[in-house]
């Protein structure tokens, strides 16, 4: 979870009124964060990556503020038109298709101001911008570039700037393999012919996103005025990033700015931090908290989470900030209802209704089994379900067979579905081949046959005087211990076991599976020099 740094006196000072750090400590960890260390004024906070709006010191600030009952309700933000316009041309939809953007003015920059942008926008691009391959920003001093703004896709080696960072001019080629952006964020761009470029109105370069800004727009201390422009996949996410960022800096009292952008066929102004309007039933609100809240009730605990909420007969209707990118649905909003009302103050209770848990028909068929086959000697094993055609076939002397393929294996040992349990048994003895005998293991599991999961028991016995007349031994007192005496065993001719000692097991006349002593072959293919034999059946008749 990303974890946010911040000063004491500024997250205070932010809020408008003093607050103990013993009490910060305590109510923070509330609205959804733990605290990761304080080294004196210095805070170290991990928050839910679920809220971005609080990954910086100025969202905190305001939701404590409203969490504390110091300023409750909707958080207003005046946004201004610049006359600026952002023009996109055609191209960049298959390079990097969206961009959005602000201006943010009288900007009193400072380094707790400056450490505050620089952790946002590293937190932001590791969650809602995914690495930067959803979403990435750029941040510009105003000072030198004149609007209108241009967003297009150029030629790798058609242009040449000065990044941030280096001395000498290069074009983007050189960048995605010199520059340590370029190097770390190259992949976003890989397969690409053409490249995303952000230019002003006399082609000064602005940015080359989602890479890096140009040398001429670099904010420094002087910075008055800031021009922000957010490029992605995702025009949503980019929306809801860049409210975040621009109310974060209406926090600190800049004056807010929207900025036409004009796309080839249509256009949108933003940012856009008008609430969204929703209703909310109290029942459900209700049902969900374990208790009757009142409308009034839900409202002001609505409120203590930044929300605007008014009562309108039996309903709510509820205004969402624009930075709150979490809420999705009405559980949403209930959820920060419970967290404005405390979880510490849910009384607990026992559960309405006493019940008892049991086992599904096949697990206690499977239950039962395991205790007579650990009462007669053997130590379970659980392997996985996928295996490869080698394991399966080869290793076990068989010509490859039928067998549900996997279609993008990621390891050659991964290939396929099992479609039997001897050979995973056949692995643990390998690997066990150091330990000292007599080795009796089993298994109960699944196998795949005909695309279809089908429930399986495999017994597997390795020391000196394991013979086909030992297996057949232990096999009928398993069966007499399951209650099967309707069963018949046959000479059964299998690759996997020497001629003469398989034979198969009939169930009430079904065929149920076979047993045997296993073939030198297969046993020098695991390198194993003790005897072993084994049966595997079918777990559906055992009972």
């Amino acid at each position: 979870m990303p974890v946010i740094t911040f000063d004491y006196q500024d997250l205070t000072s932010l809020m408008g009124k003093p607050v103990d750090i013993g009490e910060l400590e305590q109510k923070i960890p509330l609205i959804g964060a733990d605290f990761d260390s304080i080294n004196g004024d210095e805070f170290n906070v991990e928050f839910f990556p679920d809220r971005p709006d609080l990954f910086s010191v100025e969202g905190i600030a305001r939701a404590m503020r409203a969490f504390l009952g110091f300023k409750t309700g909707l958080c207003q933000y005046n946004i201004k038109p610049s006359g600026a316009v952002l023009n996109v041309e055609r191209g960049v939809e298959h390079v990097r298709p969206y961009i959005v953007s602000g201006i943010i003015k009288n900007v009193e920059m400072s380094d707790v101001l400056t450490r505050s942008l620089m952790n946002m926008q590293e937190k932001l691009h590791m969650t809602l911008g995914r690495g930067r391959s959803k979403v990435a920003i750029g941040v510009h001093d105003m000072k030198d570039i004149i609007p209108p703004y241009t967003y297009k896709a150029v030629k790798p080696n058609s242009v040449r700037f000065q990044p941030l960072g280096m001395e000498n001019i290069m074009d983007l080629d050189e960048i995605l393999k010199e520059h340590p952006k370029g190097v770390d964020y190259a992949h976003i761009l890989e397969g690409k012919p053409l490249y995303p470029f952000l230019v002003d109105a006399q082609d000064n370069v602005l940015s080359f996103p989602p890479i890096i800004n140009g040398t001429l727009t670099m904010v420094n201390d002087d910075t008055r005025d800031i021009f922000l422009d957010l490029t992605g996949t995702d025009l949503k996410a980019l929306k809801q990033t860049l409210n975040i960022i621009m109310t974060a800096f209406g926090e600190r009292g800049a004056d807010l700015y929207s900025v036409d952008v004009h796309y080839p066929d249509y256009n949108i102004i933003t940012p856009d931090l008008d609430p969204k309007e929703t209703e909310l039933d109290p029942g459900y609100v209700s049902r969900f908290m374990g208790f009757d809240t009142s409308p009034e009730q839900i409202k002001e605990l609505l409120e203590r989470m930044g929300f605007g909420a008014e009562v309108d007969g039996s309903k709510l209707l509820v205004k969402l900030p624009a930075y709150r990118a979490d809420i999705l649905h009405s559980i949403d909003l209930v959820e920060d209802v419970a967290i404005a009302y405390g979880y510490g103050n849910f009384q607990p209770e026992f559960p309405r209704k006493m019940t008892f848990g049991k086992r599904l028909q096949d697990q206690e068929l499977q239950f039962k089994l395991r205790r007579i086959i650990m009462g007669m000697g053997f130590n379970e094993i659980m392997t996985l379900t996928l295996s490869s055609e080698k394991e399966q076939f080869e290793d076990m002397n068989m010509p490859i067979g039928q067998c549900t393929l996997i279609e993008n294996p990621s390891t050659e040992d991964h290939t396929c579905m099992r479609t039997w349990l001897l050979p995973s048994l056949m692995k643990i003895f390998s690997v066990n081949k150091h330990r000292e005998t007599p080795q009796k293991i089993f298994e109960i599991g699944d196998v795949v046959l005909e695309h279809e999961n089908v429930s399986k028991i495999c017994m597997a016995s390795l020391h000196s005087k394991a013979s086909f007349t030992s297996q057949k031994s232990e096999l009928e007192s398993f069966l007499k211990v399951c209650g099967v005496e309707d069963y018949k065993l046959e000479a059964e001719s299998h690759p996997t076991f020497m001629s003469g000692r398989c034979a198969s097991v009939h169930i009430a006349g079904e065929d149920m599976g076979f047993f045997g002593e296993v073939h030198p072959q297969v046993l020098e293919n695991y390198g194993l020099e003790n005897p072993l034999t084994a049966c595997e059946l079918f777990t559906s008749k055992l009972f």
